[in-house]
């Protein structure tokens, strides 16, 4: 009966209704009306429902936008980095999953919580982290939160070999190694096209 009078009372506070000293008995009476009693609990069940709710929406944004930082990885190079949901402080997940993640070459063990693999190809890869709550149901969409897997190309993919253009007017051959004996010893004198010349067929 208390948590009934005190819960009317403040809808009639938050209302700006004042109770007067002479109507605490009706105050009293109309908490303990059977059907006022009913609309109160109705209020409360709604009221916890509504506060669950928000406690699920915050919680699910707070993970969505929490940094996660994963090592960068090298395509062709053998890649293996942690990934332990409660290091992150994500107790409260019972299930997650990776999309994306194959195309890049990688995949998760849940054994060793380690992304794992040898990457395929460079670029920023947007991996889509799909998770559930507690209490989330197993017919509810799955939460995503976007994470950002940095994938260098290999360094000697950037060089490329092109042939110098013969008909340039001051074009040389691209190596060449000349060996003259001068008196008792021997002077060996070499030319290579730098790497940067190369690159561009210069």
């Amino acid at each position: 009966m208390q948590d009934s009078k005190e819960l009317v009372t403040n809808f009639l506070k938050a209302n700006k209704i004042t109770v007067p000293a002479h109507h605490k008995e009706l105050l009293n009476a109309f908490a303990l009306d059977e059907a006022n009693r009913a609309a109160i609990n109705t209020i409360r069940e709604l009221e916890s429902q509504l506060m669950g709710k928000w406690k699920k929406k915050s919680r699910i944004t707070d993970i969505v936008q929490q940094p996660v930082h994963v090592l960068n990885a090298t395509v062709g190079k053998p890649y293996e980095t942690k990934f332990d949901i409660e290091r992150l402080g994500w107790k409260d997940i019972t299930h997650f999953q990776f999309d994306g993640l194959e195309e890049t070459g990688l995949v998760y063990d849940k054994k060793t919580k380690q992304l794992t693999g040898t990457p395929i190809k460079s670029g920023d890869a947007k991996i889509d982290f799909k998770f559930r709550l507690e209490g989330d149901g197993e017919e509810e969409p799955l939460h995503a939160k976007m994470i950002t897997l940095i994938i260098n190309p290999d360094p000697r993919s950037l060089w490329k070999k092109l042939e110098s253009d013969p008909n340039d007017p001051y074009w040389k051959e691209d190596d060449v190694t000349t060996f003259t004996p001068i008196n008792d010893r021997h002077i060996l004198v070499s030319s290579k096209r730098g790497r940067s010349h190369a690159n561009v067929g210069s």
